[in-house]
């Protein structure tokens, strides 16, 4: 049977078949062999091939046999422990177990020799079996057995010191695992000296432990000058800083020494060895990779946070031992093969200490090396940790492409793995895992780890494959793929990842949970019988699916999960935020009030529910379900289900579980203690979860209601005012409010605290930066007093758990405490609004002399004063406490450690100078705030920052001021500094500018405003890309802004007018606006805009200038517009938790300032596109503006604009002029005038004017109609409309002036006009007469009496006037008399005794006022000169009956409509009537319009009156003065000049649309100083004032060239031919009128030209000139009779024009024919021409002239009959002339009678004899 047995054990492990086994072993257990040590040969066999049941049953009867002490004894055991070990060592229990059996199999071998074989086997045997414990924090079991092991082997003295050495270097890590340092030096030593001994190539993995764990004095070996040594030395030093986290900024330059001494010591021709491999028989490796983990850092705010621990980053490095089998020699090189290895172990050093550049030289001098396929490997992967570190920033926010380059990653790295798998190099496979793992990480997001599944089975196997000691990473790798399979509905593949991480990890509660859910979840025909089992069961169905469709099947079982658990209170707690009914008969408030009712009343049943549990439930499995539901719910969205869950869940937040462990516990004996303690700390990080989601939910809940955390109760109303204070329901709706805020932040706090309990720093930064985050708006308003208590309370957690290398996080609520601490006594925030604030206008303000002086280019250091109010006790206590909160902060931001950011930096260093002056503790010189910093970048740094804070505090504050060094020293300083925030030196030069620019230092401006502005695309860069953001890129933008507003203004101020400097300094204002705007400040913008605009109007008013704004202005105005749309939805969208009541929410708040600014940009841009005649550009910028602007009242001005446009290009106005209506009617009328104004179409404006004069209805405005009437008839009249419309119009507008009652005077109604007052009235009805006698036929009795009406009209306006003056001088007489009298009686002292004399002045009576009379005859008139009190008196007087602006607004037309009066009275010979309208016109130019050369004008008119009529006029003695040019017209005609120049590309503007005009260019302005020459020239020559005319005609020529008015230049070459004719200079005469007639001009000028031109010609006395002549006179009557039918209203005129040219012509010609030997038939012809021209002239009604061509005729006639052949003929011709004679004499008396009908009496007379004398 043995034999039998024996061949069944052969065959089985020949052929590898468990049959053969299991034969054998029924054989042994049918007959108990004669051979015990059979059982031990079947058990050895049998495990080798798997069959653990016949081995556990050999040995139980072969051990039950108490078999001898020999070989199968010690096999026996040995097998034992190798059965023990193939189930999986996990807890120290089975190592025990296992370890035990190999110790009693050495303890047996090693007394005899024969047995020594087996100490070695068995130690093999040991290492195999405790393999997984050789990892950080568990080789310290290992210390015991190991050691004992280590003795046998020496005992026996075991041959093979390879294999005790890698032992001995085993025991001394795990001596180092466990602490004993000293222990592991001695056996360190022994080491040492048996390597050296015998295996000197593995000394160099020892000098690396002794290095980095400081087990031996190396300075002895380093001297030796070995360069490996050197290199391995430092490399392990660094390692070890970063173990202890230590690490120092200068690691840098020691890696690059290190990396120096590779490239530079390596041996140039050394041979690549190969590694030496592992003895066959056991599995042999060098140490494995360094496995560090890393805490992931959390960025500074805002904060990114997780409920959950951050998972473990792994960093692979190589080995550090070298693997050559070179013995270790103590030359100057260092072989090529260790070099490399060397290489590799610095470049994975390197990446941890995120040194990338040492990293990439070090693979790139690897590629120039020949290196194995497995180093090659290592450097591929170095080589992806490098290109991920270049898009490492863009993986923060998962954007896609970041993620593609991750994946594709990952595939290059998984091909790499398995590259190293085929080349079965444990070593490299176990670096690339680590590689390809820390990759994973980033994308093990829900939504993108399905992308990584392949990389991560890849992983997993090749884990497995190596028996990797890295169980940690292979257990996460399968709960990833379960997760992945879960996801993916394969729940038995899931379920088989878990139970593999759970033979890595069986203590893993979690994971055994997720276990048990997974089961529950596959068993779909099985219903559970625990409510948790239901519970967990449909929890897991409730994950299951995606999409909207799916989540509103996973709410009911959401429900349903949390009614299982809590039956009697889940639904009632889940109602509390179900919506109240509305029934609709209460109001908001009381609707409010019973949410918040319902909501309490429903919270509180959660209460009871602990109370009614059974006592056998398991709190632990309830409370982690409950856990389950929130974060289910809260992932899915369902968050009142969340909530009510949370409460639940919170109920076991009783203090039942303690942390009663360290947070990082090292494997204990006690496995049991450990788990309980494991799951404690597990449950308490649950709650703590569950705090964090309960207050995130409450939070959104608070959001529903329309409020922000900490924040008040919102109104319902629209107007969102606050209720009374006294209104119950609003009271408990607010009280509501307030206790869901306490709830969350209690719910912050707490899990703060959990997580300081349990040691977790990641949990309390976890909670601070939810508070942060919710609380920043807080923070923004200045409420850093109300979250004083929670920030405290946060800064104490963090002190005491650790920050989580949040540092940012710590030094911000640092800040925010202190802040708080002193905010009471600064009045607010100190930067309660720093990062919005309007530094454009701060930069207007200057600071008082007394604090700043200046002196050019250098400012004068700031002395402090200690002035300042004193803080009581209490205060000085807060303030002190927030100086050592200031104090710690800076200290911890010093740079010497976790460096914090220089604007984290900058917040504290503000805060700290603060503190510092409500101390009134001066700084000193030397800027040291005593942080105990030994950077001097960083030193440097804050000490600017703390001068600019302290010149902010002095310029801003009325407390202790600062001794401050001077700006250019401060400039300086900052120039020198090295900035590694761009944001905050733009901050600081943008302060230094504003300073700089309040001490008006132009060259500092110019040099921090450069340097501010060169930051732009850095600043905005860093903004974007900073994980934190205390500064917004709205702050960036405004900083910007500022500064490029500074830059501007100072250019401007030193430009000194130098046009490309003042456009420079434009340019940079309009980069102000367009920073701005881009930052969404609507102040900032508007007050950039404003520099902007007040630097524009200087150039406005040219028109190349204004060409060259037009880009820049359309540019200001885009901004603007987009900024206030920012402006109004930022203000419409913003939270309303600390609304004021009564806050003004009207128009964005937009300041009325701010609106005009921008109704003025809009203006200025619709003026340059008219002066490009792009109206529909403008309507296009007006409607757009329309759109943009706020409703206000600036708007209007905006919408007749464009009524005005859309008239200019003939569009319908009725849906314009309807929004005009609710401004009444006059507005209406106003602009349908001025719309009429602006047609250019006929048709349109005729309806405009209709429409204007329609729009006023009620009697309150009849003047505006009137107005309107006669502008309306002006226009017909000079478009020559009938004149039947014509009269129409004037005769409706003096029925209104003459019928109209008002009830502002004393005149009655009637048509009476001597009883009429106004003057305005008066100057109407003169006008209005003067248009209707235009419209008369001259023959017609009613054009004289127009005349004569409106000549009353004129002299009644002097009657009124003068009557009215006198009044007024009477009363000024009566006043000075009093004021006289009372000053006297002042002067007299009450207690003197004697009478004081009255002086001789004193006693005569002051006389009154003279009285001033009236002219009431022509000659008294010619006498009149307006006495200086009369017009003093009528300037003083206001009313409506005296000559004033008031009553006469429109001077230039009644100037004009005098004019047109005066000229139809001469016309009709009535100039003795003239005196009166001239003198008139005379005082409105003088006194009103402020005029002296047209004042002087209407002096020389009234002079050649007087000398027409034999009268002498006062005003001929100054009569060459009145022909001077003044001074100032020449200075106005310069500018004039000037402004042309600038303006000659512009010319075509019209300016109708910009100014109110006149429709027929009669009278739209007053007459230019060039133009009033000309006239001045006209009289001048009429009087033979022959010099003064060529003077003035002279300035005028000029002008009108230089002006371009070709009018007036035509004008002034006629009248200096006139002059010339006088001289006789007849040729250059015709040559002026051959130019003017050139230029031309209307049918008037083309009369005179004619005129003059046929005196020359006839003076010049050529042979051709009768033909000339007659040429001359038949061209002009052409021309004139070829616009005869075009001007209908002025036909008479021009047939007077024509008439009169042919009667000079026909008198040129009878002296021509005179004074030689005439034709009969040319006389004939020129007897003819006069006869026609006299009849056509009395047919016009102008019967003087036509009598003057009557005489002529007869004269004619009788050089005819002279020449007659025959006597009859001559008699005949004779008596033809008598008969015309007495014709033109007749006409005469009959003009004469007409004019003495006029005159009074006296003046009849007088003109009689005048008239005989004239005819005598």
């Amino acid at each position: 049977m043995d034999l039998r047995i024996r061949q069944y054990l052969s065959k089985a492990q020949e052929k590898r078949d468990a049959v053969y086994v299991r034969n054998a072993y029924d054989l042994i257990r049918a007959a108990a062999p004669a051979a015990s040590e059979l059982r031990v040969l079947c058990a050895e066999q049998s495990l080798q091939l798997g069959c653990w049941e016949i081995t556990q049953d050999c040995l139980m009867m072969y051990l039950d046999g108490k078999p001898p002490a020999n070989q199968f004894l010690c096999r026996a055991y040995l097998c034992q422990g190798q059965l023990i070990s193939s189930r999986s060592i996990s807890t120290a229990e089975d190592l025990d177990k296992a370890v035990m059996y190999y110790l009693k199999a050495i303890e047996i071998a090693k007394d005899k020799s024969r047995y020594h074989f087996l100490v070695f086997n068995a130690s093999l045997l040991y290492l195999q079996s405790v393999r997984r414990f050789l990892r950080p924090g568990q080789r310290r079991l290992l210390v015991s057995s190991l050691t004992q092991v280590l003795e046998a082997l020496e005992e026996v003295q075991d041959p093979d010191h390879a294999w005790r050495a890698e032992l001995m270097l085993h025991l001394v890590e795990c001596l180092l695992d466990a602490g004993k340092q000293k222990e592991a030096a001695a056996v360190a030593k022994v080491t040492s000296d048996l390597i050296q001994a015998h295996k000197p190539e593995l000394y160099p993995r020892l000098f690396s432990i002794q290095v980095r764990h400081n087990l031996v004095d190396v300075s002895e070996m380093l001297n030796d000058g070995n360069p490996k040594l050197l290199v391995m030395y430092k490399i392990q030093k660094l390692k070890h800083a970063v173990d202890v986290a230590e690490v120092k900024r200068d690691d840098a330059d020691t890696l690059k020494e290190i990396f120096l001494l590779l490239t530079q010591s390596s041996e140039p021709k050394a041979s690549v060895l190969q590694a030496s491999s592992p003895p066959p028989d056991i599995h042999r490796s060098s140490a494995p990779p360094n496995i560090i983990s890393e805490s992931s850092g959390s960025s500074p705010p805002p904060f990114t946070q997780s409920i959950s621990a951050p998972p473990s980053v792994l960093h692979s490095s190589p080995s550090s031992s070298c693997s050559s089998s070179v013995c270790l020699d103590h030359g100057s090189s260092i072989p090529l093969t260790d070099r490399a290895e060397l290489l590799l172990d610095l470049a994975f050093l390197s990446l941890r200490l995120q040194q990338h550049q040492t990293a990439s030289d070090c693979v790139k001098e690897l590629r120039a090396t020949d290196v194995t396929v497995g180093q090659r490997i290592m450097m591929e992967c170095v080589q992806c940790e490098l290109e991920l570190n270049k898009h490492r920033e863009g993986m923060q926010n998962y954007s896609r492409s970041s993620v593609e380059l991750w994946l594709s990653v990952i595939a290059r790295l998984d091909a790499l793995l398995q590259t190293a798998l085929k080349q079965a190099d444990a070593r490299v496979t176990q670096a690339v895992c680590v590689c390809q793992w820390n990759t994973c990480l980033p994308l093990l997001q829900h939504n993108l780890r399905k992308r990584v599944q392949k990389a991560l089975l890849t992983l997993a196997r090749a884990l497995q494959h190596t028996h990797s000691l890295l169980l940690d990473v292979l257990c996460r790798v399968h709960t990833e793929l379960a997760a992945i399979d879960e996801e993916d509905e394969k729940l038995e593949s899931a379920m088989k990842h878990l139970q593999k991480a759970l033979e890595l990890d069986p203590l893993s509660q979690q994971l055994s949970s997720s276990l048990q859910l997974l089961q529950l979840r596959s068993s779909v025909h099985s219903a559970p019988t625990r409510p948790e089992e239901r519970a967990a069961k449909l929890i897991q169905q409730a994950k299951e699916g995606s999409g909207r469709e799916a989540l509103r099947k996973r709410r009911p079982l959401l429900v349903s999960a949390g009614v299982a658990l809590a039956p009697d209170a889940f639904q009632t707690v889940l109602d509390a935020d179900s919506k109240v009914k509305d029934d609709g008969a209460g109001d908001r408030l009381e609707l409010l009030a019973a949410k918040a009712q319902h909501h309490s009343s429903c919270v509180q049943k959660v209460k009871g529910h602990l109370d009614g549990l059974d006592k056998s439930s398991d709190d632990k499995e309830r409370v982690k379900l409950w856990g389950s539901l929130a974060k289910t719910a809260r992932k899915q969205e369902v968050f009142d289900v969340c909530q009510a869950a949370c409460r639940f869940c919170l109920l076991y937040d009783d203090g039942r579980w303690k942390n009663t462990s360290e947070p990082k516990i090292r494997a204990s004996p006690d496995q049991k203690n450990q788990t309980e303690s494991s799951t404690q700390r597990d449950l308490l990080r649950l709650l703590a979860e569950v705090h964090f989601i309960s207050a995130e939910v409450t939070v959104l809940k608070l959001c529903s209601e329309g409020v922000e955390l900490n924040g008040s109760a919102v109104a319902p109303d629209e107007k969102r005012t606050r209720p009374p204070e006294d209104d119950a329901h609003w009271n408990l709706y607010s009280d509501w409010i307030k206790d869901l805020s306490a709830y969350a932040t209690g719910g912050f706090l707490r899990g703060a605290e959990l997580g300081a309990e349990l040691r977790e720093d990641w949990l309390v930064a976890n909670a601070a930066v939810y508070l942060w985050n919710y609380n920043s708006w807080l923070l923004t308003t200045g409420g850093h007093r109300l979250l004083l208590p929670t920030f405290r309370r946060l800064l104490e957690l963090l002190r005491q758990a650790g920050h989580a290398g949040e540092v940012v996080l710590v030094g911000m609520l640092c800040d925010a405490v202190a802040q708080g601490l002193i905010q009471p006594w600064c009045g607010t925030s100190v930067r309660a609004d720093q990062e919005s604030q309007d530094t454009g206008k701060e930069a207007e303000k200057t600071l008082p002399a007394e604090k700043t002086k200046k002196v050019r280019g250098k400012s004068v250091e700031k002395s402090g004063s200690t002035l300042g109010p004193q803080l009581d006790a209490a205060a000085m206590q807060d303030v002190k406490k927030a100086l050592e909160v200031c104090e710690f902060a800076l200290r911890l931001s010093s740079g010497n450690a976790e460096p914090l950011p220089i604007s984290v930096r900058k917040q504290l260093c503000s805060t700290w100078v603060c503190v510092k002056q409500l101390l009134q503790q001066q700084i000193g010189h030397k800027l040291d705030i005593s942080d105990e910093s030994k950077s001097e970048a960083v030193a440097s740094v804050t000490r600017v920052l703390v001068a600019v804070e302290m010149l902010q505090c002095n310029s801003s504050s009325r407390l202790m001021q600062f001794t401050v060094p001077s700006l250019s020293a401060l400039v300086q300083m900052a120039l020198g500094c090295q900035w590694s925030d761009p944001v905050v030196e733009l901050y600081v030069w943008t302060r230094l500018a504003l300073f700089a620019h309040q001490t008006q230092d132009h060259d500092l401006v110019l040099t921090c405003t450069h340097n501010a502005l060169q930051l732009e695309q850095k600043a905005a860069q860093r903004v974007k890309t900073a994980a934190y953001a205390l500064f917004s890129v709205r702050s960036v933008q405004e900083m910007l802004s500022s500064a490029a507003c500074v830059r501007g203004q100072s250019v401007i101020q030193e430009a000194r007018g130098h046009h490309s400097r003042y456009m420079e300094g434009l340019l940079k204002l309009q980069d102000s606006v367009s920073f701005a705007q881009q930052a969404g400040s609507w102040s900032l913008c508007m007050s950039a805009a404003a520099h902007f605009w007040n630097a524009c109007l200087p150039l406005l008013d040219s028109g190349r200038d204004r060409r060259q704004l037009r880009g820049a202005l359309e540019l200001v105005l885009k901004t603007i517009s987009h900024t206030y749309s920012k402006h109004t939805a930022g203000n419409t969208n913003r939270a309303s938790g600390l609304k004021r009541d009564g806050a003004d929410t009207t128009n964005a708040g937009v300041a009325d300032d701010d609106l005009k600014l921008w109704t003025a940009v809009i203006s200025a841009l619709l003026r340059i596109h008219a002066d490009a005649g792009d109206w529909r550009r403008g309507l296009q910028l007006l409607d757009e503006a329309l759109r943009e602007t706020p409703h206000t009242q600036h708007r209007l001005a905006l919408l007749k604009q464009r009524v005005l446009v859309k008239a200019r290009l003939g569009e319908s106005l009725l849906l314009d002029m309807q929004r005009f209506t609710s401004e009444g009617e006059t507005v209406c009328a106003q602009m349908w005038r001025r719309a009429a104004l602006c047609a250019k179409d006929k048709r349109q404006r005729l309806s405009c004017y209709q429409n204007a004069i329609t729009a006023l209805q009620s009697p309150g405005g009849p003047w505006q109609k009137v107005d309107i009437l006669l502008e309306f008839g002006e226009w017909l009249y000079v478009t020559h409309f009938p004149v039947t419309d014509v009269r129409l119009q004037i005769e409706w507008a003096v029925d209104i002036l003459l019928f109209t009652d008002t009830q502002n005077t004393d005149e009655a109604s009637g048509p009476c006009l001597s009883e009429v007052r106004s003057v305005g009235r008066l100057e109407r009805l003169m006008r209005s007469h003067t248009l209707l006698a235009l419209t008369e036929e001259r023959s017609s009795l009613r054009q004289q009496q127009h005349l004569l009406t409106a000549y009353s009209c004129s002299l009644h306006i002097w009657k009124v006037s003068m009557a009215t003056a006198q009044e007024v001088m009477n009363d000024s007489a009566e006043g000075q008399e009093v004021q006289s009298a009372s000053s006297r009686k002042d002067k007299e002292r009450p207690d003197e005794k004697k009478t004081k004399q009255p002086s001789p002045v004193e006693d005569r009576p002051r006389a009154k006022a003279a009285d001033v009379c009236l002219p009431v005859s022509p000659e008294q008139w010619a006498q009149f000169q307006c006495p200086e009190e009369l017009r003093q008196a009528f300037l003083s007087d206001a009313r409506p009956y005296s000559i004033n602006s008031t009553s006469i607004s429109a001077q230039s037309r009644t100037l004009f409509y005098l004019d047109l009066l005066v000229k139809e009275l001469e016309s009709l010979s009535l100039t003795p009537l003239t005196f009166a309208p001239l003198h008139l016109a005379e005082l409105i130019a003088r006194d009103l319009m402020q005029s002296r050369s047209q004042s002087d004008l209407y002096r020389l008119r009234i002079i050649r009156s007087c000398a027409d009529l034999g009268f002498e006029s006062p005003f001929s003695e100054q009569l060459l003065s009145f022909t001077h040019v003044p001074a100032d017209e020449q200075m106005r005609s310069q500018r004039a000049v000037v402004t042309q120049r600038n303006a000659s590309q512009s010319d075509g503007t019209d300016e109708t649309v910009f100014a109110a005009g006149d429709p027929c260019g009669w009278t739209a302005s007053a007459p230019s100083p060039h133009q009033l020459w000309l006239a001045k020239a006209d009289v001048c020559l009429s009087l033979n004032l022959i010099q003064p005319a060529k003077v003035l005609l002279t300035h005028t020529h000029l002008t009108a060239q230089e002006l371009g008015d070709q009018l007036s230049l035509a004008k002034s070459l006629l009248l200096l031919a006139v002059l010339a004719n006088q001289e006789q200079r007849f040729g250059e005469a015709l040559a002026l009128l051959q130019e003017a007639q050139e230029i031309g001009g209307d049918e008037e000028f083309c009369f005179l030209l004619t005129q003059t031109l046929q005196m020359t010609v006839v003076e010049q006395e050529e042979q051709e000139t009768h033909h000339q002549v007659c040429a001359i006179t038949e061209q002009a009557c052409r021309a004139i009779r070829a616009v005869l039918e075009q001007r209908g209203n002025r036909a008479s005129v021009l047939r007077f024009f024509i008439a009169s040219l042919q009667t000079r012509a026909a008198v040129f010609r009878k002296h021509l024919l005179s004074s030689a030997d005439p034709s009969v038939e040319m006389l004939i012809s020129v007897c003819d021409t006069l006869k026609r021209a006299a009849a056509e002239l009395l047919q016009l009604g102008y019967r003087t002239h036509s009598a003057e061509a009557t005489l002529e005729h007869a004269n004619t006639l009788r050089i005819l009959a002279v020449h007659s052949s025959s006597a009859e003929e001559k008699q005949r011709h004779l008596l033809d002339a008598f008969s015309l004679m007495k014709s033109a004499v007749s006409l005469q008396e009959q003009v004469l009678t007409d004019v003495l009908n006029v005159l009074p009496p006296h003046e009849v007379f007088v003109c009689w004899i005048l008239h005989k004398s004239e005819n005598s």
